[in-house]
């Protein structure tokens, strides 16, 4: 993960990111009144955006402005001397974070001409509430046995017609995606993530809340979070962007719940914008915190209240899809979505359960401004998903339906990356389930991808299955594999296997004569490991692809 990439934007992290200190007890929001006096410049964009970054940029009509400078370094060095110590900086709303002991830290540091407002985030003088862990007390987990096709992962993946998607061969390839969380523990560990470092699809990491790079010995909920579009554990469970790749950002403290989480959120959400990433998956929310008097009300969920919307807000405007859990507040007292998922253009993510019920946990609508929320609904009831153990199992909570749905936004736009992030929200939107009589239960429904690519391709095809040019048998197979296809006379065409990575383990060119259905047999497979392959059939007009199981 050493690139020069990574090397480059962990530079900009050092010049004005330093780490959280436990030996502080207070943090400070400073806002900033301006950028004056910058070394950057709009039309050298490099030395502060990477080359992904500038070319998503490019290719959605995105300017490059002066808010994506940095801040003014000079203006956060001058307060170093106020016995503080900086912790992050965003360079969107021109601000920065700053630890101290010094309660008067605000009095002193107001009066300076460059200053423009100071507020405080975070305390040390209470005691942990359990308000943070409370975000997940409902995600309970059961380990369960599976052993066919997606495995356990069957369901949570055809409720949405996402293997219509897969046998495309829309994997998520080519996309990135941002998981923001509270700690990816044992990823680098486990067998389900072996593929994503084997393929270097993990392009780095990097933690918010202590200032390093070391997020794999920190909180499960990310690992579980990231097992749901990325797991790939043959006849067990298969991820739903099982070939896209990842940055890993800890933004959250699990052992507090104070607004500096937001700013450690928009802070990751900054860096993934310069990384170049295309998609954000969010399972957090802020509403309640430690410190009672900072906590939100439900107006102030209208979508442009809370620094962490705004934030996210922001990451839209720049191109990215924001994706994120609505919250699991439907049996508390708050019972309304909790931010950033109130923002217009977050794709705010509620939960059902396998048969399409109402989760009893599902954070309800509408934002307090009156609009649809959540957007649209998947399995996150009994989600299935990955131990700290490496077992199968399954867990409960919005924070699971919400990377189920962003793998698939990743498929989806892999499939039509001619649309922006704004056609592609309101894409499916209108193609959820529910999209006629939209509610503050299910928001537009539960979203058909399916019925998305063919509405957003025009292609008007309701049953992938009678498209498809090639039928395989038998499903699971072992030491052969048939292939019925329908092709055109007089052509060459190409069948070729590949792994969940990407690589082709078999591949064979033949000649057809006649316009027939033409039965091919591949043999010799059985030396082929367990797991999920991708058959593609390649003509001289049309490529079609199906997954399919190799057995043990």
């Amino acid at each position: 993960m050493a690139t020069n990439k990574l090397l480059l934007l962990v530079v900009f992290f050092f010049l004005f990111i330093t780490g959280f200190s436990q030996n502080y007890n207070y943090g400070y929001l400073v806002e900033f009144t301006d950028k004056s006096g910058t070394t950057y410049q709009t039309s050298h964009p490099e030395a502060f955006l990477s080359e992904r970054a500038i070319q998503r940029r490019a290719k959605h009509k995105v300017l490059i402005t002066d808010e994506d400078f940095p801040v003014n370094k000079k203006y956060c060095d001058s307060l170093l001397s106020f016995n503080a110590k900086l912790h992050v900086t965003s360079r969107w709303f021109n601000s920065a974070v700053f630890f101290t002991n010094d309660v008067s830290f605000p009095s002193k540091v107001e009066p300076i001409s460059f200053v423009k407002k100071v507020t405080k985030i975070y305390g040390t003088t209470l005691n942990k509430s359990g308000l943070a862990q409370s975000k997940w007390d409902d995600e309970a987990q059961s380990e369960i046995p599976v052993f066919v096709d997606y495995g356990a992962s069957m369901n949570q993946i055809t409720m949405c017609n996402a293997q219509l998607l897969h046998n495309q061969g829309y994997l998520g390839q080519g996309l990135h995606i941002a998981v923001i969380d509270g700690g990816f523990f044992k990823v680098n560990q486990l067998e389900c993530f072996d593929s994503l470092f084997q393929n270097n699809r993990i392009l780095g990491t990097w933690d918010f809340v202590t200032g390093d790079s070391m997020v794999f010995e920190d909180h499960t909920h990310g690992m579980n979070v990231l097992s749901i579009i990325s797991g790939n554990l043959p006849g067990q469970m298969l991820g739903s962007a099982p070939r896209a790749s990842f940055w890993l950002l800890r933004s959250e403290d699990v052992n507090s719940e104070f607004p500096i989480e937001e700013e450690n959120w928009i802070a990751a959400a900054e860096f993934a914008d310069s990384a170049g990433i295309d998609v954000i998956t969010s399972s957090l929310g802020y509403s309640e915190f430690d410190d009672l008097s900072m906590n939100y009300s439900y107006q102030d969920m209208d979508g442009k209240t809370t620094r962490v919307t705004k934030g996210a807000e922001k990451a839209f405007t720049k191109g990215i899809f924001v994706v994120n859990s609505a919250g699991n507040s439907r049996s508390d007292p708050w019972f309304f979505l909790t931010a950033p998922s109130d923002g217009e253009h977050v794709l705010g993510i509620g939960a059902v359960d396998s048969l399409k019920n109402l989760a009893y946990f599902s954070s309800s609508g509408p934002s307090s401004d009156g609009r649809v929320k959540p957007d649209v609904t998947a399995q996150g009831m009994e989600t299935t998903l990955i131990y700290a153990n490496g077992v199968v199992g399954r867990g409960s909570g919005t924070s699971f339906s919400c990377p189920l749905v962003a793998g698939m936004v990743a498929c989806l736009w892999q499939s039509l990356p001619e649309l922006s992030n704004q056609e592609l929200l309101k894409l499916i939107r209108q193609t959820a389930s529910n999209t006629s009589a939209p509610d503050n239960d299910f928001g537009y429904g539960i979203p058909d991808f399916a019925k998305a690519f063919s509405t957003g391709s025009n292609s008007n095809i309701d049953d992938y299955s009678t498209d498809q040019i090639l039928t395989l048998f038998p499903n699971p197979f072992f030491d052969y594999l048939q292939i019925d296809a329908y092709v055109v006379e007089n052509q060459n065409i190409t069948i070729s296997i590949s792994d969940i990575s990407g690589s082709i383990v078999y591949k064979e060119t033949l000649f057809v004569e006649n316009t027939t259905v033409n039965s091919f047999r591949m043999v010799g497979l059985s030396k082929l490991q367990a797991g999920v392959y991708l058959v593609t059939l390649t003509t001289k007009d049309k490529l079609s692809t199906q997954l399919i199981l190799k057995d043990k």
